[in-house]
Order: C-alpha cells, then structure tokens, then sequence
C-alpha cells in the first residue's frame, strides 16, 4: 500500500507557501501606498511651488505608474505562488485518495482469502464440516455463500484491471447481454407475449442499436404473430361453418366480432368477417321476407292469433327495418284481433263442453275467459252462467257418487 512518508513536510511546505504569499501581497501593497504618498507629495510641491497644476499632475501620474509596476511585480508572485498552492494541495487530496483505494483493496483481498481459506469445499458446493468463526457457521446455503463471494472477488478484479482489460471484460459483459435477449425473445414467442417480445426488442434496440440481428428479431416477432392469426382464425371459420350449417347466426355475429376486436389490421381476418356478414345479411333478408310472406298468408286466413305472433317475431329480431317499422301501428289491432278469435274459440270449446254435461272441464275455460278477457260480451255472459254451472256441477258430482254407492 503506498503511503505519504513526509506528511509534516507536506504541511510545512503549505505553511511556508501561504507566509510567502502573505509577504508578496503586504509588500506589494507597502510599495503602492509609499508611491501614492511621494506622489501627493510632488503635486502637493508642485501646486504650491510654482509648478502648476498641470506639473504636479504629471508628477503624480508617473509616482503612481511606477507604484503600480513595482507592486504588481510582487502580486504577480503571490498568484504564481497561489496556484501552485492549488495544485499541491489537488495532488495531496489525489494521493489520499489513491491510498484508501489501495487500503480497502487490500482489506478486500485479505477478507476473501480469509473466507476462503475458511470454507476449503466451496467450489464443489459442499457443507463444510468445520467452521471457524460463528458468522460462518451461521450460514445455512454454501451454494449462496459461493455465489457472494464470486462476486466480491470479481468486483475486486475489476477494480484492479487496466483499461484494455476492462473494456475486454465489457464486451464479454455485452455479449452475454445479447444471448440472453435473444433467449429471452424467443421464450415470450413461444408462449404467445407480444408486448414482453416488443419490449425485449426495444432493449436490444437500445443497446445494439447497429446489430443485424435486430432485423431477425423484428421479421420473428412478426411471422409468430402472423401464425397465431392464421390458427385463430382457422379454428374460427371451422365453429362458424357448423353454426351456419344449423342456422345459428345468433352464435356466428359474437364470433366474427371477436375476431374483428382482435385483428383488426389482418388483412386475411377483414375478409374473412367481411365475407361472413354479407352471407349472414342474405340470410337475414330471406328470413325476413319468408316471415312477412307468413304474416300475409296468416292475414288473408284470418288467422289473427298467428299473425300477430309473426309480427311480434318481426319486430323484436328487425326492429330497424322499413317494412317492418310499418307493423308497428298495425300490431295493436292485430293482438286485439287475436284476443277475439280466442275469445270465440273458447266459447265454443265452453259450449261443446256443456251439451256434453263435462261442467269440471267446461268451468276452467269460462274463468280463463273471465280473468283473462274480462271487457268481452262472452266474459260478461260466462259471469251470469258461473253460479248455475257451480250448481250443475256439484248435481253432477252427487249423481256420479250415488251411482257409485248403487253399484257397490
């Protein structure tokens, strides 16, 4: 370790150079005050004396030139002296310096053999079966101890390398930084993370900006990205040829969307969706117009109840379409049309029902009648009937149990 071996004559010397300093700059001042003094004395003189004022001027003036070069000779001194003051002390402090450096370099040095010589087997990674120190015998993972002290050992080595050295180990450094990216690129391919790729990229970008390689990376990115489009997209066009088989676009419109929300700039998918919803809008427009064909021909039969299913059927899957927003005004009259015809349907099922002398099933129809059409003439004349039936039927009830009781 290389030490300062004068460091009283060191500071000597500084205390020298500042008294010598401080002398320069007294004198210089002394010599410039005494030439201001003479020379307001010559004009003093020389204004009083005859001289003039224009003399004692001139006399003062050339007292004061020669007070100025004769002090400024010794301040010149005193700043030489000052920077070589500045100087000294900057090569002390850069030796002090270098001297700690070499102090805990060699305090380094000597610690790691000390524990190195204290774990004989940590090359091989294998427990030690004497230690000589308790902080030593606290260690429970060698294998992390190897590794702490490769690393003490190497940031040591560092430190002592020349120039050449260090940018030797650099570029090693660089280039397993390399590998590892590109290690790293191809794993986020292979389990499908584009953005971790798109960063790892970026990085190599950043620290290899004139690689080649950076052009491969960026034509892999792309030609993984492009094989997962293309196996999407083929699963999908499979699912959607079995759903338009069965007439299932309520299943296709949701598939295609999520495949427009995912590739929206593939070409291939675009054409694909594209293609897909003009064959769902021709289905749409045969469904609709074989749907309003069922509501004329339902109409013409007078078949109200089926009409007016249709028309609702209309309404709900194409609300926005112009034939159909005409249904909407028509709907009303055609549900009370259907109301009627039920109305008649049941009054006659009602009727067949009585000459048959069946009151259990005829009663259940009347009340159908009553709760659910209740504004109707049939409902109005089934709420006079209900008590008669009531009484027809608890008749029928005693006969059935008096024959039961003859028969027995």
């Amino acid at each position: 370790m290389h030490q300062n071996p004068h460091p009283e004559h060191n500071a000597s010397s500084l205390w020298g150079i500042n008294l010598a300093i401080g002398y320069l700059l007294a004198l210089a001042a002394l010599l410039f005050l005494g030439t201001l003094v003479v020379g307001l004395g010559v004009f003093t003189g020389a204004s009083t004396f005859g001289g003039g004022l224009v003399g004692g001027t001139t006399a003062l003036a050339l007292c004061l030139l020669v007070g100025v070069l004769q002090s400024g000779i010794f301040f010149s001194f005193a700043m030489a002296l000052m920077g070589i003051k500045s100087e000294v002390m900057q090569l002390r402090k850069l030796n002090k310096i270098a001297d700690d450096s070499h102090a805990r370099l060699a305090a380094m040095d000597q610690r790691l053999t000390e524990i190195a010589e204290r774990i004989p087997n940590l090359s091989s990674g294998s427990q030690p079966s004497v230690v000589a120190s308790p902080a030593v015998a606290a260690i429970q993972q060698p294998a992390d101890m190897s590794q702490l002290l490769s690393a003490m050992i190497e940031l040591r080595d560092t430190l002592l390398m020349s120039d050449p050295e260090k940018a030797a180990l650099l570029k090693r450094r660089l280039e397993q930084k390399r590998r590892g990216l590109l290690d790293k690129l191809h794993h986020h391919l292979r389990h499908e993370e584009w953005k971790a790729a798109e960063t790892v990229i970026q990085d190599f970008n950043l620290l290899f900006p004139d690689d080649p390689q950076s052009k491969n990376m960026n034509d892999e990115l792309a030609f993984a990205r492009k094989r997962k489009v293309d196996r999407d997209l083929s699963d999908a066009q499979d699912r959607i040829r079995g759903w338009i088989g069965s007439s299932r676009w309520d299943l296709v419109e949701p598939q295609i969307a999520q495949l427009e929300l995912q590739y929206p700039d593939d070409k291939a998918v675009v054409a694909y969706v594209d293609q897909i919803r003009g064959e769902m809008h021709s289905w749409h427009q045969e469904e609709l117009q074989n749907l309003i064909g069922q509501l004329k021909d339902a109409s013409d039969h007078r078949q109200w109840r089926r009409a007016s299913l249709i028309a609702q059927q209309l309404l709900e899957k194409y609300p926005d379409d112009k034939l159909v927003e005409k249904l909407r005004s028509e709907l009303p009259t055609l549900r009370k049309n259907a109301d009627l015809q039920e109305v008649k349907d049941l009054e006659a099922q009602f009727k067949e029902l009585l000459q048959r002398r069946r009151y259990d099933e005829a009663f259940p129809i009347a009340q159908k009648v009553i709760d659910e059409h209740p504004e109707t003439a049939v409902a109005n004349e089934l709420v006079k009937m209900l008590p008669k039936l009531q009484e027809l039927m608890k008749q029928d009830k005693l006969r059935r149990k008096a024959e039961l009781g003859d028969a027995g």
